[in-house]
């Protein structure tokens, strides 16, 4: 009797975490859930107990992730958290209200970043030289990160202020773009050590963002609105 209840109550301890880490090992988890399980696992949501799960919770965590990632990236997450809460019923035979994560939409957030904001942002990369001249040339050129991130020395000519785009890294070039003179300033100086004028890998260009948006004081724009700024303000050339 008393190892049951003991079983009984280690139940109804069992974490958002614990529930999503048994899920993930399931047969019939899907791959593309394992990458948002370690996001969940490691966050305050993962640490609540399935008992006291509530939507209020999820909505403010999902909100909260909107800032920085794209919707669908987001309602991934919701899936899994509806996933685990439905295989730890099962499987661990939980009595628990009707599933949190369900019954609620989300629209994803999108604001122009100003000029001002960019250039904050802009002052917080200032010891990343490539990922600073990045977010310039983005904002110069409208192109997008990943244009930039297949952008070749080669294809760059800084005395003719042009910039060739290809299909693929040896594919042919599909067009060119006009570099402005704050974009070749901000060109000028990189290092010409790789094939790329941006070497960077597309995970540190996104963590980058994110960490010079919070020293800058700027939420809720994601570095695709850099390359929108000067149209906002009326100056795309």
């Amino acid at each position: 009797m008393d190892n049951e209840r003991s079983t009984t109550k280690r139940k109804k301890q069992i974490t958002l975490s614990e529930a999503v880490a048994h899920f993930v090992t399931r047969d019939d988890a899907r791959l593309t859930t394992k990458g948002s399980a370690s996001l969940i696992q490691g966050s305050s949501l993962g640490r609540v107990k399935l008992h006291h799960l509530k939507t209020s919770a999820i909505r403010a965590w999902a909100e909260r992730r909107l800032e920085f990632v794209r919707l669908a990236r987001v309602m991934q997450d919701l899936r899994l958290i509806r996933f685990a809460y439905e295989a730890a019923r099962h499987d661990f035979g939980l009595t628990l209200p009707d599933n949190p994560a369900m019954g609620f939409t989300l629209n994803e957030r999108r604001r122009h970043l100003s000029a001002a904001e960019l250039s904050f942002i802009c002052q917080a990369l200032e010891d990343e030289p490539a990922l600073h001249a990045m977010v310039v040339v983005a904002a110069e050129t409208g192109l997008s990160r990943g244009a930039l991130s297949n952008l070749q020395w080669r294809d760059v000519d800084l005395d003719a202020a042009t910039a060739k785009l290809r299909d693929r890294s040896a594919g042919p070039i599909v067009r060119e773009v006009p570099l402005s003179p704050t974009a070749i300033e901000a060109l000028r100086p990189l290092s010409r050590g790789s094939h790329r004028v941006f070497p960077v890998r597309v995970d540190r260009v996104k963590w980058s963002w994110m960490a010079a948006c919070r020293r800058a004081g700027v939420k809720g724009v994601r570095f695709y609105e850099a390359r929108h700024v000067l149209q906002y303000e009326g100056r795309r050339r």
